[in-house]
């Protein structure tokens, strides 16, 4: 399985959305290397939660980006003015591999009629 997206961080979009961005593993940290047949990494996915939710509240389906050039992420469809637990994996056709680590973005307080849900996907390359 591939090791962790590095470099997560997450910012503010808009009221309603927050940019992903991160970077792809290090390929030196793929646990793959030592298997006959490594994993090619077919993408990413992005976990958000809401911070300080309880565990009544079902977690959040993951937003799969299926790229594996992709470096960031907008997800939409967020509450105002909230704070959000993000996490990245990347993945093969094996599965996920490991996390990265969690980082914390509040999305802006809501606002002008010009917030917009939005997801897409973008590559570095």
């Amino acid at each position: 399985m591939p090791g962790e997206p590095r470099r997560v961080r997450a910012d503010a979009y808009n009221s309603t959305a927050v940019r992903v961005q991160w970077r792809p593993p290090d390929s030196s940290d793929d646990s793959t290397i030592t298997s006959p047949l490594p994993g090619v990494i077919r993408g990413y996915r992005v976990y958000i939660s809401v911070d300080g939710a309880d565990h009544s509240t079902p977690p959040a389906a993951p937003r799969d980006v299926a790229d594996p050039e992709a470096t960031e992420l907008i997800v939409g469809g967020l509450a105002p003015d909230t704070t959000y637990l993000v996490h990245a994996t990347a993945y093969t056709r094996r599965g996920d591999g490991r996390p990265s680590r969690t980082v914390k973005v509040r999305t802006r307080g809501a606002g002008r009629s010009s917030d917009f849900y939005h997801v897409s996907a973008a590559s570095s390359a």
